[in-house]
């Protein structure tokens, strides 16, 4: 009975003009966000893969010169572009991509591709998910809405069940051959676009297939919440238009209202930290440190301790040896307050995902960008990995100078022999599971809907009445 029941409902549904229409407008809203994200990526990712060789080329062939001066020449790492970008580019649009390495400095990530963003970008729909998590409930709505009110409204309920069908299984066919439609009209689409991305990117350390099963699983997710959501609204709505009402009502106070109240909710009780004040914290401790005079007593305490008078009589370099000691000490003060500034805003959004609970777009959001990469976890590993990369540059141009003593003013000089004892930056993105840790909680709540939702229907399928 209950095969047959599914089969019916499926073939009701398949005739069913809402659904060519849900499919048709959902894939015409994502193509075209998809190919213009898709074309950024790959412009994007093209280019930072082109100025790294010049930049290595210009970093091996500089001229011949001090360490320290080659330390202040510096050069230019690059975050890794996500292969999912663009399925979700998350905040990535909003943060900086390329970091100047030179000597004392834990630089700015520079390049907000949000300022050469095009129209589509500056609206808010420069990705599928923008569009997905806003526009996926909806289509949810209209092919749950009415699934059961128009019934009650015709009062073919009391035909249907008059048969000896349970509602309780009757409700279950019509979920199943719903979810069916939706996973063709919906899914599918997304788990092709994603393929188109993946293919054209490239994905080295990205474990880009998984990343894209959770991330459609994760929408999948997602689309059955407000699914189910729009079956409840329908088995407690008398008419059509008090259910279709009500589905509205619901769709614009979870996926626009709640949204935009929770990211003002989450400033005020974990308000964002100031990047001047922190700034300003490492100038004044950096400066204090350098400063001339302490300075002077640091060289003549390290000429004390070799028993030395003079610089020339020490086994090493004098200047080397304080620049590695400033190097040592900015480097505590960039670890005690960067550190403090990204832990401050990691708190906030681990806050964010707990808004969650008031909406599943706040969860969703969360879990997309970490799928992805393109969350501020992912950014702040590159960060860190490019100030480490910053720092085993300047120990080996510190190194290379403490061990050859200058004498009588003869300044050392070194050339690409040198050069080739600092590596190429390679920085592998977070794993998926490392992203994943960091958003169990949205995850959890995302599932937490889901079940909500399902005894919700569960309940009210039991209460059914013609």
């Amino acid at each position: 009975m209950s095969g047959h029941l599914r089969r019916v409902e499926l073939g009701f549904l398949l005739r069913d003009a809402r659904v060519r229409w849900v499919f048709l407008a959902f894939v015409l809203l994502c193509l075209p966000a998809f190919i213009l994200a898709l074309q950024d990526t790959r412009r994007v990712s093209a280019e930072f893969q082109q100025i790294t060789a010049v930049e290595r080329d210009r970093w091996l062939n500089q001229s011949p010169k001090n360490p320290h001066s080659a330390d202040h020449f510096g050069t230019w790492v690059f975050k890794p572009v996500s292969p999912l970008s663009p399925l979700d580019r998350g905040i990535m649009p909003y943060l900086g991509q390329m970091v100047r390495i030179e000597a004392h400095v834990f630089n700015d990530a520079v390049f907000q591709s949000v300022q050469d963003a095009n129209s589509g970008s500056r609206s808010g729909v420069s990705s599928v998910a923008d569009i997905t998590q806003i526009l996926l409930p909806l289509l949810m709505f209209v092919l749950g809405f009415a699934v059961f009110a128009a019934d009650r409204e015709r009062g073919t309920i009391r035909l249907a069940l008059g048969n000896g069908t349970s509602p309780a299984k009757w409700v279950a066919a019509r979920l199943w051959a719903t979810s069916i439609i939706a996973a063709v009209a919906i899914l599918l689409p997304l788990a092709i676009l994603g393929s188109v991305s993946v293919l054209a990117a490239e994905g080295a350390g990205w474990q880009p297939w998984l990343r894209l099963v959770l991330w459609v699983l994760a929408h999948a997710l997602y689309g059955g919440i407000f699914l189910l959501l729009g079956f409840a609204i329908s088995l407690a709505s008398k008419t059509v238009r008090s259910a279709l009402t009500a589905a509205l009502l619901a769709w614009v106070v979870l996926c626009i209202a709640v949204p935009r109240a929770s990211t003002a909710f989450v400033e005020f009780i974990s308000p964002t930290p100031s990047y001047q004040d922190t700034r300003t914290a490492i100038e004044r401790e950096t400066r204090a440190f350098n400063a001339a005079e302490i300075a002077s007593t640091r060289e003549q305490e390290f000429l004390q301790s070799y028993g030395a008078e003079r610089a020339e009589d020490l086994p090493v370099d004098l200047r080397g040896a304080m620049l590695h000691a400033r190097d040592e000490h900015d480097n505590r003060v960039f670890d005690k307050w960067f550190g403090q500034f990204f832990s401050e805003l990691e708190a906030q959004d681990r806050v964010f995902g707990w808004m969650g609970i008031v909406s599943p777009k706040n969860a969703l959001e969360a879990v997309s960008e970490a799928i992805t990469g393109n969350d501020f976890a992912n950014h702040t590993s590159f960060v860190w990995a490019a100030e480490t990369y910053r720092r085993n540059l300047s120990e080996t141009m510190n190194g290379v100078l403490m061990a050859s003593p200058q004498k009588e003013g003869v300044t050392i000089k070194t050339s690409r022999e040198v050069w080739e004892e600092v590596p190429p930056f390679d920085h592998q993105p977070r794993t998926v599971w490392q992203a994943l840790g960091g958003v169990l909680v949205p995850a959890g709540i995302l599932l937490g809907w889901l079940l909500a939702a399902t005894i919700l229907v569960y309940r009210l399928s039991r209460r059914m009445k013609p």
